[in-house]
């Protein structure tokens, strides 16, 4: 395990090269400190499709991930900060040359959602948990969740998940779109493997090409494409962080 909670190794699965990256902090629920995320961001931007054909990413433990320390989020300042943090990593994800795959047991909220929805596919155990609770925290959510989200699952749908910060079933989260497939907590590798199987016979460039065309959340496909929403989110964190009530709800979810 490396200091920045991230264990990545690289395995083949048939004729694949796998890299794996598994968030490795379970007695925090692999909920991550922002240095954590930004080094996640650094790895999947360091992968150029000639070294592995394919991603996973998992949590150690019985939960993928409970989103960023809130330990990092003592005020306003670190909240924005978080904001720009989860717009690299997402579009990072997005931009990756290869196939993301998530598999998620126990809870992915927040950070953890977000790494869900900025992946390929997302596989699941009937045990898994979904949820946005950035609205209980005072928080606008950053990581281009109000392009991408209603887009994954329609958008009132969307809407009701972003308003309310609810958990979400993994059963629910399948039937919404969210989820590729729903498993028990012991075919979960099974699943991964076979999921890796199907990419075998897909042709490299091609999804390359596919994910370029796929990454945009805002259908600008212009320079600068991601700059205008990553700006009006963080504007709206600041806002929050300067005329809300966002570092007495973080103090409270803290305590």
């Amino acid at each position: 395990m490396d200091d920045d909670h991230l264990d990545i190794e690289q395995t083949t699965v048939g004729d694949e090269r796998v890299g794996r990256i598994t968030l490795d902090r379970p007695d925090k629920l692999n909920a991550l400190p922002l240095s954590s995320v930004e080094r996640l961001t650094e790895r999947l931007d360091d992968i150029d499709g000639e070294s592995v054909d394919a991603v996973v990413l998992s949590g150690r433990g019985k939960n993928f991930c409970a989103g960023i320390d809130l330990a990092d989020m003592p005020d306003g300042d670190a909240v924005v900060e978080g904001g720009a943090v989860m717009h690299d990593v997402v579009e990072a994800l997005r931009t990756c040359p290869v196939p993301v795959v998530t598999a998620v047991q126990g809870r992915a909220f927040g950070a953890g959602f977000m790494l869900c929805l900025g992946a390929d596919v997302v596989l699941a155990t009937e045990n898994a948990t979904f949820g946005l609770q950035e609205v209980n925290l005072g928080i606008p959510i950053a990581g281009y969740v109000t392009k991408i989200l209603p887009r994954s699952i329609g958008e009132h749908r969307a809407r009701e998940w972003l308003l309310t910060g609810r958990e979400v079933s993994a059963t629910e989260a399948e039937r919404a779109g969210l989820v590729a497939r729903v498993t028990p907590a012991e075919s979960l590798d099974d699943a991964v493997t076979e999921t890796l199987t199907h990419f075998e016979t897909s042709s490299g460039l091609t999804i390359r090409l596919l994910k370029e065309r796929l990454a945009d959340p805002t259908d600008s496909l212009e320079d600068g494409e991601w700059a205008p929403l990553a700006e009006r989110e963080l504007a709206d964190m600041r806002k929050a962080a300067d005329e809300g009530d966002v570092e007495e709800r973080l103090s409270t979810f803290r305590d």
